[in-house]
């Protein structure tokens, strides 16, 4: 029987998503995270300039097949609420 895979959301500090998701990623190889982007123009003084924003800031998105009680370890620093 297949494990199932199990999806959450973290809440974190706006402008910190990479920084927490590389944190994730040293810590958990198999563990799946992403903070969505998406890629948008923006005229500034006569110039534009392509740049990439988040699509939902302040929220990354996990998909793991074990729960792991030490993640709540890493999310206790600067980085979470």
């Amino acid at each position: 029987m297949p494990a199932k895979i199990k999806y959450g959301c973290i809440f974190c500090k706006v402008g910190c998503e990479d920084r927490l998701i590389q944190e994730i990623k040293r810590a958990f190889e198999h563990m799946d995270v992403v903070s969505p982007k998406k890629k948008r123009k923006r005229r500034k003084g006569g110039i534009v300039k392509e740049e990439e924003t988040c699509l939902f800031p302040g929220y990354i998105f996990i998909s793991t097949q074990d729960e792991r009680p030490d993640l709540y370890k890493i999310l206790q620093n600067d980085y979470a609420y």
